[in-house]
């Protein structure tokens, strides 16, 4: 399903009844990626009692910006519009993974009271590089190519992995 403002359009789908969980998932990724792992790991009767809700953050998956979206304040506003459309003033929890988490801090900002919880996973805390104090870059561990690959998306690969072999790429 999609929502649409002016500036943005927001790709989601919703599973279950009852308490809205928000899920948001972390930069270069789509809904899938949490929405693959929650729904074939939580097979509990509690996990059944909570309206679980995917998105594809704006500009990610197959949710679209218009040219007026150019940081994450504004990414963060019309994150804002599609709670106040889709949830409205209920009560919620927010579910936030990487720079979905860092989205979720500022949601929680905006509407303290009325979510209930936050579950950062692998938060980004501090958006600036620059700011950031990191664990040095453990040594990849390479096996099982005949050959690396020689592109961008695998030197990101290779940035952002430690174990580096074909079924993981």
């Amino acid at each position: 399903m999609q929502y649409t403002t002016n500036d943005c359009v927001i790709n989601y789908e919703s599973f279950g009844e009852g308490t809205p969980i928000l899920f948001l998932h972390g930069y270069r990724l789509d809904k899938d990626s949490l929405q693959l792992f929650f729904e074939s790991k939580m097979n509990s009767p509690i996990f059944d009692t909570f309206k679980r809700i995917y998105i594809d953050l704006p500009g990610m998956g197959d949710s679209t910006v218009s040219r007026a979206i150019t940081n994450s304040s504004h990414v963060l506003e019309c994150l804002n519009k599609f709670v106040q459309h889709f949830i409205g003033n209920k009560k919620f929890l927010v579910v936030g993974q990487s720079y979905g988490g860092y989205l979720a801090q500022g949601l929680l900002k905006i509407r303290s009271e009325q979510i209930e919880g936050v579950f950062l996973m692998c938060p980004v805390v501090k958006a600036n590089f620059t700011e950031r104090t990191l664990p040095t870059q453990s040594n990849h561990i390479i096996s099982g190519f005949e050959q690396l690959p020689k592109d961008q998306h695998f030197e990101d690969f290779l940035n952002n992995n430690i174990k580096i072999n074909p079924e993981n790429w």
